[in-house]
């Protein structure tokens, strides 16, 4: 799993999930201030290191899809791929930054970052939900076919 999972591939998903109208310098450069306001604030010396520790946290490992068998709908919960597995973690940190509270799209972020890194935050409370749905639907995994 290490193998996939680097700072290039995760930063460059992040600035994709973040771009909005194909201004990639924009969220470039938010990415890169909310890093080093995280970077200052923790004491870091290594960037991609919390970055992904942070995307990891925040990652659901399993995902609930609706089935419907008969008049019956069923919520199964299914083992996701790690490259989607990243992409939920960029979502729910992106979702819960547009919640926050702080001024700018730096502050939240880098603020976002910083609770997914220490297993706090919105992001962190999402992917908990996930993995508590799917484990009071785990009767129901045999659907998944």
């Amino acid at each position: 799993m290490n193998n996939i999972i680097n700072f290039n591939t995760v930063s460059g998903k992040l600035l994709n999930f973040m771009m909005s109208d194909g201004k990639k310098a924009v969220a470039s450069k938010i990415l890169l201030k909310s890093l080093d306001i995280a970077k200052l604030k923790l004491d870091l010396n290594n960037e991609s290191e919390f970055l992904i520790k942070a995307v990891l946290n925040a990652s659901p490992d399993i995902e609930i899809k609706t089935k419907k068998i008969g008049t019956n709908v069923y919520q199964v919960p299914r083992s996701i791929s790690p490259d989607k597995k990243i992409n939920l973690g960029i979502k729910f940190i992106l979702q819960a930054c547009k919640s926050r509270k702080e001024y700018t799209m730096i502050d939240k972020l880098s603020a976002e970052l910083i609770d997914a890194y220490n297993n706090k935050g919105l992001a962190v409370k999402k992917k908990d939900e996930v993995h508590k749905l799917g484990e009071t639907n785990k009767s129901f995994s045999h659907f998944s076919f």
